[in-house]
């Protein structure tokens, strides 16, 4: 009896499956069934739940005919046959004797262990770990699926590798690793350039390492981004933080001055952000929309 290979399943980016450190080829229509099957990986899934969810203009009797081709196709080939379980004949789930490693399973066992530990007590091989983990991270979970439910996990393991990049950079300047600090930081900033905590962070980096420009090259550019995107001036903390790097103590302003513009900062920031969230869930509807309607027209049925 022919047994399957242990296959490396990764979903970060485009579904890509190996076997025996060769890729194995992946139809189109069953890359969303694996990530599916990954992201409810702690129970079984019954069979129209999944075409439901995979192929959501289609009607019911429709769907589950596009899922059980789809499961045909993958069965046909020895190398994927025995990744889904399909023994019992109403419920899908991943064969984990098949499918031996996950990479956003293990990314994300990862992540959540280590950023429990507060980043000054990281030990080295926590810190590798960690640094390991953020290396996997290549690209966006399922980035060619627009369907609802992978996007919401795609924004969550978002916000988890961007979490577990603001540990790194707190992490590699408390060992005094400037040169990780910065790599990690920079990489941060331009993922999220509205953090000031993170310009702020490259700015003492910057400064700690001897790099005084670069310190007030960094503000400037959280300045320009904060300007240009809220039409809001950094806080008084930011601020506070450059003029202390410049040499400008008249700049600093009392505990209860801070304190009162810091509010009145973030309830801005808030409202701008706030309209920002508005009219981009307004331009998704309105995409979506048209992808729905593309679709009804292309497949009446």
């Amino acid at each position: 009896m022919y047994v399957s290979p242990q296959l490396r399943v990764r979903l970060f980016g485009d579904v890509h499956l190996t076997a025996k450190g060769e890729a194995v080829e992946l139809a189109a229509s069953a890359a969303p069934i694996i990530g599916y099957l990954v992201l409810h990986r702690h129970r079984p899934v019954p069979r129209g739940e999944v075409a439901g969810a995979i192929w959501p203009e289609r009607s019911d009797a429709r769907a589950r005919r596009c899922l059980s081709t789809a499961l045909w196709r993958l069965k046909g080939r020895t190398e994927t046959g025995a990744l889904i379980d399909t023994s019992h004949h109403e419920m899908l789930r991943l064969n984990w004797h098949a499918a031996r490693w996950v990479n956003s399973i293990w990314f994300e066992r990862r992540v959540e262990s280590i950023l429990r530990v507060p980043p000054e007590a990281m030990t080295d091989a926590q810190f590798r770990q960690l640094r390991s983990a953020v290396s996997l991270y290549r690209d966006d979970l399922l980035r060619a699926s627009e369907l609802e439910w992978a996007m919401i996990e795609r924004q969550r393991l978002r916000h988890l590798y961007l979490d577990a990049l603001f540990h790194l950079t707190r992490a590699a300047d408390a060992r005094g690793d400037g040169a990780a600090a910065m790599a990690f930081g920079r990489r941060l900033a331009a993922l999220e350039p509205l953090r000031e905590d993170v310009h702020r962070l490259l700015m003492r980096v910057y400064v700690a390492t001897g790099n005084r420009g670069k310190a007030i090259e960094q503000y400037r550019i959280c300045q320009g981004e904060l300007s240009t995107e809220l039409n809001v001036e950094p806080t008084l903390e930011t601020q506070a933080l450059f003029a202390t790097i410049i040499g400008d103590t008249s700049a600093a302003a009392s505990p209860a001055e801070r304190r009162a513009a810091s509010l009145e900062a973030l309830d801005d920031r808030v409202r701008a952000a706030r309209r920002a969230i508005a009219a981009a869930d307004l331009r998704l509807v309105d995409a979506l929309g048209l992808v729905q309607r593309a679709q009804r027209v292309a497949d009446p049925a």
